[in-house]
């Protein structure tokens, strides 16, 4: 059986390629599905949607008609999202791993869809001149559907310093809704 792999190259990064990247690397398993942000997030003004979501847990909201004809519904469900447990931050000594600062040398991201995972790769140049490669696999679970997982790993090319992970959840989440 032939493996089933897309891949995308990203150097350059637009705000409309961030919210197109967090849709297309997804990680769902019919239960749980996790939109593909940067674990470390995104700098003051660049927005995205973060959003983890679990099935079966919906809100309404109102969905105003421009006309009050029959079969209509004034109201749409919307999945909820729950708290995001997929923010992790990496500090190199006194340095903080960011997209939007140093260098990146090269990154790409793929769906390996044979095994079940999305991956992120990247390699960095901090601005203090510590370089870096990190990569990122992510899935949810088939086999525990209640599972999300992050597999984070850091080799240091040219420098030594203690390497810290700073992982957190966040309750204070919001819906996204395309209403105005």
């Amino acid at each position: 059986m032939k493996r089933k792999i897309f891949q995308k190259t990203d150097l350059k990064i637009s705000a409309a390629d961030l919210l197109l990247n967090e849709t297309l690397f997804h990680n769902a398993n019919g239960y749980i599905g996790v939109r593909s942000c940067f674990e470390e997030g995104y700098p003051e003004g660049i927005s995205g949607i973060r959003g983890s979501y679990i099935n079966g847990f919906y809100d309404f909201i109102s969905m105003p008609q421009a006309e009050k004809l029959y079969g209509l519904t004034e109201e749409k469900q919307i999945m909820l999202n729950i708290a995001d447990t997929q923010s992790i931050r990496l500090f190199l000594g006194d340095e903080e791993f960011s997209m939007f600062s140093g260098k990146v040398l090269e990154s790409r991201r793929l769906v390996n869809m044979a095994e079940g995972f999305t991956e992120r790769y990247v390699h960095w140049l901090s601005p203090g001149g510590k370089e870096l490669q990190i990569r990122i696999r992510r899935m949810a679970s088939f086999a525990r559907p209640s599972l999300f997982l992050i597999d984070y790993s850091v080799t240091a090319l040219n420098f030594s310093c203690p390497i810290r992970f700073v992982s957190s959840h966040r309750g204070e989440v919001e819906n996204f809704s395309d209403l105005s």
